[in-house]
């Protein structure tokens, strides 16, 4: 299960997206910090009002920090 912060978006007061993960990465990773998430979560919202797709690419993550900075240091599980 991820770690870390996610966001939801709401649409008249419901759940349009659901995202715990950063997206735009091949990682199965939470952001590291609230405020990333946040201004992740707000360039999503910007894109629904331009009315284009609400992806974000690694070019735009890095506009918030360094990708390295944005994901949570998630420990891998033993089995």
């Amino acid at each position: 299960m991820p770690t870390g912060w996610g966001y939801n978006i709401f649409v008249d007061n419901k759940i349009y997206i659901h995202q715990e993960l950063v997206p735009g990465l091949p990682v199965y990773k939470g952001f590291s910090k609230k405020e990333y998430a946040e201004k992740a979560a707000r360039m999503v919202m910007q894109k629904m009002m331009k009315k284009t797709i609400p992806n974000l690419t690694e070019n735009e993550l890095t506009q918030i920090c360094s990708i390295d900075s944005l994901l949570f240091n998630q420990q891998p599980l033993n089995h």
